[in-house]
């Protein structure tokens, strides 16, 4: 037995130590490029030669290509259906000459052709099989001739007018590294990896372009060229002009050359204003040669970016790496895969961005953590976008110091944190809400807003923490050995976790192990200070389930005393700070995301309107309130609230409101507690409403009008289903709500003193509850809902469903919408069938039959008047106000069903076409034309589908006869509805109503 173990063993281990002792290797690709831009027809007709060389200890059958201009060529590439996860239409609605691809292409060896072969959803990787095995240390040259049509810009590569944007366009093979083969289709979210190599590129276009690309430009006569324009003053008529002058009728053919890069980008613009600079390292004797250029209507602003460019190549020299290469570049276009993007030596900044130096830093960042380590980007773009949003900050507080309040950092003792960053409170609240991510993962595996906040912020926060840890010294000599061993290179996370462990005698698990990988909410508090003769206890917890260091820093006023980090630890610890210290707060460098618990002198701050509340003290917000309404009038008063960001799990909405009509206190309020359980629900949010206004009057026989009020108080309990994934668009919530209601009415009562009839106040109170399932598919197109319900009083119950439908059509913004419903009544008791009258099915609902009091009407009693006019889409949805007529058409004490449509119209104004369908039981019995169905019909004009106003054109017989009868004047402008659908907004969910609607 023990002899079979101790085999089993050498089995298992000696080839986990032979790999462990497999010298690292990586693949070499040089290439040679020539190539002419037709920008008449935008094409782009080329030549290129690939020389491969094997260093892998694998003999090699086949090579894996990029042929990434194909992620434009039709709209079923995963680059094309990203866009529509992410619910960005433009390239589904491009017409297909503003589309691209590559073709022309016949891969060659030694003049043979080369099979090679790709898949329909994936034009853009393609299998290239060898003629022969290239064994280890082999090499093969390929060559092919390529025709790209330059697409509209949707993403990096294209062309805005005459502008050119060249990137991720030639055939390029894809990594082979000690993982296998890399073959990555184009995605707009989520970047790069390629193999490192030397470029030659020739690139032949009108004579008067201006031309910025990777590397070294060799035409000494058009490097004289750019020297003169970077000495002009552009006159000030032309600092507004951007149109395109007249191609040049001569060419010219530009050569450049770079070594140790992995990409080639270039870019052409005959209207670029070209600046130049140079920066030299002190140990260097070669300066860096600096290119700017921008757009005519920027040029003073940019004049600005060589010094920002200087900063970044200063900086992070000092604290990472020097610079290797001759030139780095920055131009300004037209960028629709975010503010800017980075390629060798040269970096695009979008023109919306202007010359923001923390963009044109962080791009100009990336020739160190993309460029020169070469990381998979795709697979770990913390390694790529996380560290170099660090430096970026880096940069930015040596070079401004705390002035800047935009940056991402905040100087607290001389230490760099995120806290003040904008990014902060927002990334405190996904993780509040359960919606962050965790940051070790593949790009295409977060959404949207997570890519830009977990994987480039967080981590850069999450860094902060580890450098404090480590200390500055420690951390800072351990990034440059990691830049110095991995440069050229392609690290992946365990070579970086490998190098920052060599530097220190800490271990740094907890941060890559648990950290990294982890999308808890990191939450510690200060749970209690004990002073004793010299000292203080600090009771310090951890709310995590993992092990985490922390930091607490003794501060007296602004200054600090002391600091203390203590070592992982999960549950409870004890730490020991000075005695004398006024209070003690939790460093701010540690990346914890509820800030209330992280001192001892914590409390509660006043602030007007709306705000962040990521400081030591729980925000309390106020702003004015205002509103109307028929009987109260117009009321004025105080809304004071908690909606923040990051979300409070505890939240309030208080609104009380003095009415100058009524001259009584009225209002709302709303608060709710969230629960993220870990399965089953992704929330459980319990809330409490009230609502008091006055919905009547009465002025009969009486000198003085007196009012009558309703009291709501609703209680409901929302579940929130979980979905398999955070991408997915739909949300499914069971609702369970119950309704106390007081109802003031009038008894008129006869006085015995004169005989009159006078009002007096009554009050009713009813009871209801009700459960209602709602599933929404939020899908970029042909977006859907459907919800059931059950509604319940003492003596009703009805059962109702619906669904809404939006379907595209293939013009942006323009769409059919169609609404059903079917509604089934039963009364519980039969001799309360006049009471009834209001719960009963309607095909049009106004403010008389909101019995729930859930919507809001300006009026609800009214028989007249412009307040008759408002009505609410719900159950039948017509737009007639039909409870107002003397014998109410559309009602039913059995069962209900409609149909409501709605279409945009091929123009810019926001007008719809509507119809609307209605029957129900006995329909042909109770309307007077003995008609089957009621109908409306006519035009919508909306704003956000908040606001709403319906002009019929056409109605069912009935209506026609009642306005015609009995409204004979003013009957056109009498029969316009309107709408106001507030009750689609969930105040208590506003934060994340906000975040969805700026993503």
């Amino acid at each position: 037995m023990q002899i079979r173990n101790f085999i089993l063993f050498l089995y298992i281990i000696i080839p986990a130590v032979s790999f462990a002792q497999t010298p690292y290797w990586q693949q070499q690709v040089n290439t040679k490029i020539n190539v002419t831009l037709d920008d008449q027809k935008h094409f782009l007709r080329g030549w290129e030669t690939i020389s491969y060389l094997n260093n892998s200890p694998d003999t090699l059958h086949h090579i894996y290509l990029h042929l990434w201009a194909n992620a434009y060529k039709h709209d079923h590439t995963p680059f094309a259906e990203q866009q529509y996860q992410q619910g960005k239409t433009n390239f589904y609605y491009a017409k297909a000459s503003q589309r691209g691809y590559i073709d022309s292409l016949n891969f060659m060896v030694d003049g043979n052709s080369l099979s090679y072969s790709s898949a329909v959803d994936t034009p853009d990787i393609a299998k290239l099989q060898l003629v022969h095995p290239l064994p280890p240390g082999g090499s093969v040259i390929i060559s092919t001739p390529f025709r790209i049509k330059i697409p509209k810009l949707f993403s990096r590569l294209g062309r805005n007018g005459q502008a050119y944007y060249i990137s991720q366009w030639f055939p390029k093979p894809a990594v082979y590294d000690r993982t296998g083969w890399h073959p990555l289709p184009y995605l707009d979210q989520g970047e790069f990896y390629n193999e490192y190599g030397s470029y030659d590129v020739k690139i032949t276009l009108p004579k008067n372009y201006v031309v910025m690309a990777t590397g070294n430009l060799l035409n000494a006569e058009e490097t004289t060229w750019l020297d003169s324009l970077a000495g002009l003053k552009i006159p000030y008529w032309k600092y507004r002009n951007d149109s395109f002058p007249p191609s040049s009728s001569e060419t010219k053919t530009l050569h450049f050359v770079e070594e140790n890069v992995h990409d080639f980008a270039w870019f052409a613009d005959k209207r670029f204003v070209v600046r130049k600079d140079s920066f030299r390292y002190e140990n260097s004797s070669s300066p860096i040669t600096i290119y700017t250029a921008a757009l005519p209507s920027t040029d003073t602003n940019w004049n600005q970016a060589v010094h920002h460019l200087k900063d970044a190549l200063n900086i992070y020299g000092k604290h990472v790496g020097q610079y290797p290469y001759k030139t780095i570049k920055a131009v300004q276009g037209v960028l629709h895969a975010g503010g800017g993007m980075e390629y060798p030596t040269i970096t695009i900044i979008d023109k919306e961005v202007g010359v923001s130096k923390t963009v044109l830093v962080h791009e100009a960042g990336h020739n160190w953590f993309y460029g020169i380590l070469g990381s998979n980007e795709r697979d770990f773009a913390w390694m790529d976008e996380g560290i170099n949003s660090f430096y970026e900050a880096v940069v930015l507080k040596e070079t401004e110091g705390n002035t800047n309040k935009k940056t991402n950092l905040l100087s607290t003792n001389n230490e760099l944190v995120m806290t003040s960053n904008i990014y902060a409170p927002i990334i405190s609240h996904l993780a509040a809400t359960h919606t962050d991510q965790s940051i070790a993962q593949p790009s295409q595996n977060f959404k949207s807003i997570n890519y830009g906040l977990d994987v480039y912020y967080k981590t850069a926060w999450y860094l902060t923490w580890l450098e404090d840890y480590m200390g500055k010294e420690n951390f800072k000599t351990a990034m440059q050995a990691y830049f110095q061993q991995w440069k050229f290179k392609h690290p992946y996370p365990s070579d970086f976790q490998t190098t920052m462990q060599q530097h220190t005698d800490k271990s740094l698990t907890w941060f890559f192990d648990e950290l990294l990988t982890s999308n808890e909410r990191i939450d510690f508090a200060i749970a209690s200070t004990k002073k004793e003769a010299d000292k203080t206890l600090i009771k310090l917890s951890n709310r995590t389930s993992l092990s985490l260091p922390v930091t607490v820093e003794a501060v007296i006023k602004d200054s600090l005393i002391a600091r203390v980090t203590t070592l992982p630890f999960k549950g409870d610890t004890t730490i020991v700070m000075p005695a004398n210290t006024a209070s003690f707060r939790i460093a701010s460098s540690v990346a914890d995301m509820k800030t209330q618990n992280n001192t001892n002198h914590g409390g509660v701050q006043l602030r007007p309107f709306f705000g962040f509340n990521n400081s030591f003290k729980q925000k309390l917000f106020w702003l004015p309130a205002i509103g109307y309404n028929l009987n109260d009038g117009l009321g004025a008063g105080i809304i004071f609230h908690n909606i923040t960001l990051p979300e409070n799990r505890l939240k309030f909405i208080l609104m009380p409101t003095y009415s100058f009509k009524s001259k009584t206190l009225t209002g709302a309020a709303s608060i709710g507690y969230s629960f993220y359980p870990k399965n089953t629900f992704h929330e459980i949010l319990t809330q409490f409403d009230f609502k008091s206004y006055h919905h009547d009057n009465s002025d009969f026989n009486i000198f003085k009008t007196i009012y009558a009020r309703y009291r709501k108080l609703s209680p409901s309990i929302c579940f929130q289903l979980k979905e398999l994934s955070l991408h997915s668009t739909v949300k499914r919530t069971i609702l369970l709500k119950g309704y106390w209601i007081n109802e003031e009415g009038f008894d008129y009562i006869q006085s015995p003193i004169d005989s009159m009839y006078r009002p007096s106040i009554k009050n009713h109170e009813t009871i209801y509850g009700m459960l209602r399932y709602t599933h929404q598919n939020n899908r970029t197109f042909n977006p859907f809902q459907y919800d059931a319900s059950v509604q319940i009083g003492k003596s009703f119950v009805k059962l109702m469903a619906s669904t809404q439908s939006k379907i595209d059509y293939h013009i942006p913004n323009k769409s059919l919408y169609i609404r059903a419903f079917v509604g089934k009544f039963w009364g519980l008791n039969s001799k309360s069938s006049f009471t009834n009258e209001r719960y009963y099915l309607n095909s049009t609902s106004t403010g008389r039959n909101d019995y729930l009091y859930d919507e809001t009407f300006f009026g609800r009693s009214e028989q007249s008047g412009w307040t008759t006019q408002q009505i609410s889409i719900t159950e039948g949805g017509l737009k007639v106000p039909t409870l107002f007529l003397a014998a109410p058409l559309g009602r039913s004490d059995n069962w209900l069903a409609s149909l409501n449509i709605k279409s945009d119209l091929p123009i810019k104004l926001p007008i719809r076409l509507f119809l609307d369908l209605s029957t129900f039981s006995d329909a042909s019995k109770l309307n007077p034309s003995g008609d089957k169905l009621l109908f409306t019909g006519g035009v919508e004009l909306h704003y956000k589908d908040l606001l709403n106003l319906y002009i019929p054109l056409v109605m069912s017989r009935d209506f026609k006869d009642y306005y015609n009868t009995i409204i004979v004047k003013e009957k056109f402008m009498r029969s316009i509805m309107f709408s106001i659908q507030l009750d689609k907004i969930q105040w208590l969910k506003a934060s994340n109503e906000l975040l969805d609607f700026a993503q």
